[in-house]
């Protein structure tokens, strides 16, 4: 208990310490047609930092741990899936909690749609929520990968789960929709597209910004969407007709694949036969069959 009070400590310190540096670089900015690759950019390294921080701590804490998992199971404490489940319901209430307070830093020091657009108190609260909702929806989603890539890690080497997390996130980075427009990626690559978690990230807070921004502001030297262009003219430009609930569905979608490919990984891993040379202790270890006993590895 006093080593999750130390952890949760940390990460509260840890998201109001980056999201003051990270609202202090963007710092009130100035929406304007001028502005809008700046406020892209906002919007997607303050997914991005959410996105890459939460799975790739769970890749170096979670297989160590697995070995206790298992020998848990084993000795009848509980069985292994329930365990999981417990383990994903309980990290919704602690990353929702985490999330909002990113949130809650980045959205208003920042200036985002809410505190820049004319309108009542709970429209901008409702923007807010909207945008506070798409973050949670990738960070679970995010998750989903970090176990996914902690229980396909050997237990004593925990960094090989770091370098699986890269593995996906670094390609879905290039395939999010900042760097690289696309509409010219080859049509051979188009399914790394529809892999990229950030891809659908970035188009949901696209959308959350600009789908009813109303007229954006220019300067006449610079009016790329003319003086006349709205919000919804910048979300075309930036990510196309997707629609809020498409994104939604590729996030949890993605989200929920990565979870059942972590309990497929957890169970077979729990298997006798996998766990056995990887076995934490030298002490007996009672197999699911009743009449079969290892003990040092040997069997009796």
């Amino acid at each position: 208990r006093r080593r999750s009070t130390q952890v949760f400590k940390v990460r509260l310190v840890q998201s109001v310490i980056f999201g003051a540096w990270f609202g202090l670089t963007y710092l009130r900015l100035d929406i304007t047609q001028y502005s809008i690759f700046t406020v892209s950019g906002a919007l997607f390294f303050c997914m991005m930092i959410l996105v890459f921080s939460g799975p790739t701590s769970l890749a170096q804490v979670i297989p160590p741990q697995v070995p206790v998992y298992i020998r848990e199971q084993r000795g009848g404490s509980y069985h292994i899936s329930a365990m999981y489940v417990a383990k994903m319901i309980a990290d919704i209430p602690c990353e929702m909690f985490f999330t909002f307070i990113w949130a809650v830093i980045t959205y208003w020091m920042i200036g985002f749609r809410g505190s820049r657009v004319i309108g009542s108190l709970s429209t901008e609260f409702q923007d807010f929520f909207a945008f506070w909702a798409a973050l949670f929806l990738m960070t679970l989603s995010a998750f989903g990968l970090g176990y996914f890539a902690s229980f396909a890690t050997p237990p004593n080497v925990p960094e090989i789960g770091f370098l699986l997390t890269l593995a996906f996130l670094l390609p879905s980075m290039i395939f999010g929709g900042f760097f690289v427009n696309l509409s010219i990626i080859p049509t051979w690559l188009h399914w790394i597209r529809e892999l990229s978690i950030l891809r659908y990230g970035f188009s949901l807070l696209n959308i959350v910004q600009w789908e009813t921004y109303g007229p954006v502001p220019c300067d006449p030297s610079f009016c790329p969407f003319s003086p006349s262009g709205t919000g919804q003219d910048v979300r075309r430009q930036l990510v196309g007709e997707d629609t809020w609930y498409f994104d939604v569905i590729g996030i949890v979608g993605l989200g929920l694949l990565f979870r059942v490919l972590a309990l497929w990984m957890l169970l077979r891993k729990a298997r006798p036969a996998v766990f056995d040379s990887a076995a934490p202790d030298s002490g007996t270890l009672t197999l699911q069959d009743d009449d079969v006993t290892e003990e040092n590895g040997v069997a009796e």
